[in-house]
C-alpha cells in the first residue's frame, strides 16, 4: 500500500514537472513574440512606415497623473500556481492560463480570489494552487 502511494505520488510529481516545463516553454515563446513585435515597431518608426495596427498592438496607455507610490499601493489577491515557490505563476482569466508573476488577474478581495481558486482546483486537481496577497 505504501509503495502504491509512493508510486502514485512520484507519478503526479513527474506529471506536474512536465506541465511546468511545457508552460515555461510556451511562456518563453510569448516573450520572443513580444520582442519581435517591439523590434518590428522600432523598424517601422525608423523607416517612417508605422502602421496603425502595429501601434495599437504594442501601445501602452499613458498614465493620466503620476502619483507617489505610497498613494497607489494597494493590496490585492492573486491565484497562484506554486510549482516554483520563488516565482509562482498567476492565473489569468483573460488568457485562461497561467502567467508570470504580476501579469495574472488580481482580485480586490480574498473571497473573490478564493472562489476562483476553488474552480481551478476542480479543473486542475493535481496542481498546487494557493491564494496570495500581492501589492500593486
Amino acid at each position: 500500500m505504501i509503495t502504491s502511494l509512493k508510486e502514485e505520488f512520484e507519478s503526479r510529481v513527474t506529471n506536474l514537472e512536465r506541465e511546468q516545463v511545457r508552460q515555461q516553454t510556451a511562456l518563453e515563446g510569448l516573450q520572443d513574440l513580444s520582442t519581435i513585435l517591439h523590434l518590428e515597431h522600432e523598424v517601422n518608426v525608423t523607416s517612417g512606415l508605422l502602421t496603425v495596427e502595429i501601434e495599437e498592438a504594442i501601445s501602452v496607455p499613458e498614465p493620466k497623473m503620476l502619483m507617489p507610490i505610497e498613494s497607489v499601493t494597494q493590496a490585492s489577491f492573486a491565484v497562484c500556481l506554486m510549482f516554483n515557490q520563488q516565482a509562482p505563476s498567476e492565473w489569468s482569466e483573460e488568457t485562461c492560463g497561467w502567467r508570470i508573476a504580476n501579469h495574472g488577474m488580481h482580485f480586490t478581495d480574498y473571497e473573490q480570489a478564493s472562489r476562483c481558486a476553488e474552480k481551478l482546483r476542480v479543473r486542475f486537481p493535481d496542481y498546487p494552487i494557493e491564494v496570495r496577497e500581492v501589492t500593486t
